[in-house]
């Protein structure tokens, strides 16, 4: 049983319905999702043929100033510095992304680790979102 099977089927126990997309070599669940500041955003949950499990939290924050973009990316890297299994950065689109990768060796994926680890990036962006955002508009 693939990897992507078995997280739906862990969500499906939890009743939790992602919007999913198939490609050739990954499935990924997509969660909209909501801050406690109110921003909201996307977490993404990538499985690549059953080598890797990436999560993203994206669209919580756009640099609209592109004048910062340079001041951005050192206050990222900061947090980079800070935190040992995620890494911040800007996409080309100037949207910050937080991304939790992991990978899957020898049958040892956990539907619960990869849950687990959602709610990890999810509390991530959380605590960092009023530093981010403080940061873009100083």
């Amino acid at each position: 049983m693939s990897n992507a099977t078995l997280f739906k089927e862990y969500l499906d126990k939890k009743g939790i319905v992602p919007e999913t997309r198939n490609s050739e070599t990954s499935v990924s669940f997509e969660f909209q999702q909501k801050l406690k500041t109110g921003a909201s955003g996307r977490l993404l949950v990538v499985l690549e043929e059953d080598t890797l499990a990436s999560i993203y939290a994206l669209d919580y924050i756009s640099l609209s100033n592109t004048a910062r973009k340079e001041y951005m990316c050192k206050v990222l890297n900061e947090l980079n510095i800070k935190y040992t299994y995620f890494k911040f950065y800007l996409s080309t689109e100037n949207i910050v992304v937080l991304q939790c990768s992991l990978p899957i060796r020898n049958n040892t994926f956990s539907a619960d680790l990869i849950f687990n680890l959602l709610g990890n990036v999810l509390g991530t962006m959380e605590d960092e979102y009023s530093g981010i955002m403080k940061a873009m508009l100083s």
